[in-house]
């Protein structure tokens, strides 16, 4: 784009001869002034003009606020009712402030065409050269081109393309992890263990050669081609995706028993293999989701005991109760296997 064409020299000429052209040309005192209140809308006013005769569609008047322009704004300033200055515009009187895509600063400083009003006439056209050529120029010129033909053709937008590529890299991890997470519910179904002595010989490790051979072919392609560090198949993950799973699991039961009338909690004292003193919590309730009420028992989750006292272990109770997300206003009933201490 050549600036120059928007610029052209004038003379000298008085204030009244300025009215009168004004007036002549029809920016005299029928155009609107512009509003300059602070209740005015910041997109569509600008915050300094001097020239208060000036059409809504002169650039400088939105020089001081391009931060606060929509698109669409910028749009129709740019090309659709791109603004041509009458033959007695004061140049003079231009107002300064950044450009709708300024450039970063990394040599020497900006000055004329970009912060500042060009004023000085009759060096215009060998200046323009020579900001024409600059690299200021040519990114700012690059942007704007880039900007309107992101508002013809939306989808070429880096935004949606960065948002398109997420979201197809998210499709394509999630089918490589339905094999791998298939394979764990079903050995958690069956009460399989999943490790062997090595981390490279369980129990998962076989089934996952199986489905191979059974013609799996997106697993086959996944552990061939994928690197190491992101096949999904190590301990770390392994435990990862099982606590997604009782949380997922959890989640629907505590639903199904907070649609019900009521429950009864059921607690037994049992250690595991550390040693650790623990007690299991389940819930008694019936299941409503059918035409045909279904009583039943269901396991949520394991609570560490601190101390063996009833204070603890009643606390303990609600506590997780709490925790998974019970309406403990629907508690009717506690159930507890050979525990007298709970009882009282």
């Amino acid at each position: 784009m050549d600036i120059r064409k928007f610029f052209a020299k004038r003379k000298l000429d008085d204030l009244e001869s300025d009215k009168e052209g004004r007036e002549e040309s029809g920016h005299g005192e029928q155009e609107a002034e512009p509003s300059t209140s602070s209740s005015a809308d910041p997109v569509t006013a600008p915050t300094e003009c001097s020239n208060l005769d000036a059409p809504v569609n002169d650039i400088g008047l939105y020089m001081n606020s391009y931060k606060k322009l929509t698109d669409d704004l910028k749009c129709n300033l740019l090309v659709i009712h791109a603004y041509t200055p009458p033959e007695n515009y004061d140049f003079k009187k231009d107002s300064s402030g950044p450009r709708f895509f300024p450039q970063p600063v990394h040599r020497g400083t900006q000055g004329a065409f970009i912060t500042t009003p060009f004023t000085k006439y009759k060096d215009l056209h060998e200046s323009a050269r020579n900001h024409i050529s600059t690299s200021w120029h040519k990114n700012a010129h690059a942007d704007a081109n880039q900007f309107l033909e992101n508002r013809k053709k939306p989808e070429t937008s880096i935004v949606c393309q960065i948002d398109s590529a997420v979201k197809r890299h998210v499709e394509e991890n999630r089918i490589k992890l339905f094999p791998i997470l298939s394979t764990i519910i079903f050995y958690g179904n069956h009460d399989i263990a999943l490790c062997g002595k090595k981390s490279t010989s369980g129990n998962v490790q076989s089934l996952y050669q199986f489905r191979i051979e059974a013609g799996d072919v997106v697993l086959k392609n996944h552990l061939e081609n994928a690197p190491i560090n992101t096949r999904y198949t190590s301990v770390r993950v392994e435990n990862e995706l099982i606590a997604l799973c009782e949380e997922t699991l959890r989640e629907d039961l505590v639903n199904l028993v907070n649609r019900s009338n009521g429950f009864s909690v059921i607690a037994d004292e049992s250690a595991d293999i550390s040693g650790k003193e623990q007690m299991s919590i389940g819930v008694r309730f019936v299941d409503t989701s059918s035409t045909v009420g279904v009583i039943k028992e269901e396991f949520l989750g394991f609570a560490t005991l601190k101390e063996m006292n009833a204070t603890s272990i009643a606390n303990m109770i609600m506590d997780s109760c709490s925790k998974f997300g019970l309406n403990l206003e629907k508690l009717h009933g506690q159930g507890y296997d050979g525990c007298s201490l709970c009882c009282t």
